[in-house]
Formats: C-alpha cells, structure tokens, sequence
C-alpha cells in the first residue's frame, strides 16, 4: 500500500497549492469520467471550475484546500457561501482537503448549513479518502507523478502518462479495432490471442493518427492489471501474465538507445523493488 505523505506533496511541488488543485482535478475528472476538461474562468467563483452534470442529471462541483498546518474553516466558507450563490442549479459539492476535518464541529456544520440551505450535499473528500483512491490501480500513475513514491505497481504506472492514463478510463474512450490477416479484434481479445499463443513477437502497423501509441497504452494498461479494480487483484493479473509490462515510447530513444532505457529501467526501479 501507498502511504500518502503530504510533507512528501510538499517537497516535490513547488507550487504546493496548484499542484493540489491538479490533483483534485484530474480525481474529479475520472470520477465522471471526463477526458476533455471541464470549462473554468479566470476569476472563477467558489468552485475549481464549472459545475459538470453527470448521467443522472445531477449537476456536481468541487473545491480544493490545501493547508499546510491547521484547517481553515472560515475560507473553505466563504468558498461555498460564493458556489451557493452563484451556482443555482448545484445538487453536491465535494471538498478536497489535504487535513483532516472534525465534520462534528460547529464550524463545519455551519459549511454544510450552507449548502443544506440551497438543497445542496457537501461532500468531504479527507486524507483517509486520497489514501483510498490514490491505492486503486488506475490512480497510481497519479500518486507517483504527485507523491514520488516507487514501488513495483507505481513504476508500471509510471510508463504511462497521467493524461493518457485519464483517457483510457473515460467514457470517450472507445476500443480501437485491429485487423489480422483473418479477423477483426479489440485490443481485449487480441491480448488474450497474444497470451495463447507461443510466438510473442507481434507487429502493429498503420498509418499515422490511426491510434497506435492509444493502442499500446490499452496493452500495457491491459497486462499490467491496471484495469484490475484492486492492487491485489493487480498482482493477480501480473502474475498470470507471467511478465512485467513496460511501455516505452519511442520518441525518448532520441536522447538514449533503447537497450540503456530498459536498462537503467531494471536498474533504477525494478530492482530496487526486488531489493527491498
């Protein structure tokens, strides 16, 4: 398991705030599974952008704190007391924050009284809750790019980009088809024709923009478990797999051949995990 260190955050973001503020957004956004943003002005008013509306018709926005040492009830207040306002067609209101929060209270109550007012359900998102979802197999690409932790999942999850990684779990993700010289397959079932078969040598070919960095993403995403819905379960699939899956894009071997990047790869990552 992760352990989420937010003096760790701290360390390895400069700009400790915005880099919170990245964190809850992309959360937020695979929470609805959005890959394309979410609209957001300059100025914008109590909320981290425009409300979004998910499947049901409910209409959702969120607020991000973070505080390096004691919790400020009062600006999380006049954050919600702004949304409430401005935003009247609101059905809930997640806030992010990096403490912990005594929802028992009597500043806190007043922060839901706020919006309990305007028929709204505040939603607090804790540490106990980053904790929880940073550990789920398709966010662990987001706990090592923000908390820097390495371990065995992370470095395959690290192979991948996070803006990739947000798109292969999206609602606008749509399966490539491949073609053989016999059938028509998804990624899926030419995975599985790939385990089955003894020869482990496979060319993908076509033309550019047709989706084949997608494509190998969905593969390594695939092999790795990191569409598992637990770590555990992770494990399970890597080790039926019998392999460990790393995705190299090709541009990087413009700066170092391909054999000292898979190299320095074992070198640096995985046998510092096997080391342990």
């Amino acid at each position: 398991m992760i352990t989420i260190n937010w003096s760790k955050f701290q360390l390895k973001n400069k700009n400790t705030t915005e880099a919170f503020e990245s964190l809850c957004y992309f959360l937020f956004c695979r929470k609805f599974q959005i890959t394309e943003g979410i609209h957001t002005d300059f100025n914008q008013v109590g909320l981290e952008t425009e409300p979004i509306q998910d499947c049901d018709g409910k209409w959702w926005g969120f607020q991000s704190k973070f505080f390096e040492k004691n919790m400020n009830y009062l600006n999380i207040s006049q954050s919600i007391s702004k949304a409430v306002k401005a935003y009247k067609n609101l059905d809930y209101i997640i806030v992010y924050v990096n403490l912990f929060v005594k929802t028992t209270c009597n500043a806190a109550k007043k922060i839901e009284d706020i919006c309990r007012k305007e028929n709204i359900e505040l939603i607090w998102y804790l540490p106990q809750n980053f904790e929880v979802e940073l550990n789920q197999p398709n966010n662990l690409d987001l706990a090592e790019f923000f908390f820097g932790d390495t371990n065995l999942l992370e470095a395959i999850a690290d192979s991948k980009s996070v803006r990739m990684n947000t798109l292969l779990h999206s609602k606008e993700y749509l399966e490539l088809q491949l073609k053989n010289n016999k059938d028509v397959l998804t990624i899926t079932h030419f995975c599985n024709e790939i385990l089955e078969k003894n020869s482990k040598l496979f060319l993908l070919t076509g033309n550019a923009g047709t989706g084949k960095s997608v494509c190998m993403r969905k593969i390594s995403n695939i092999f790795s478990g990191l569409e598992e819905e637990s770590a555990d379960n992770q494990l399970r699939k890597i080790e039926s797999v019998n392999a460990l899956c790393v995705f190299i894009n090709l541009n990087n071997t413009s700066f170092d051949n391909l054999e000292k990047i898979i190299n320095n790869y074992k070198k640096n990552v995985l046998c510092k995990y096997f080391n342990k």
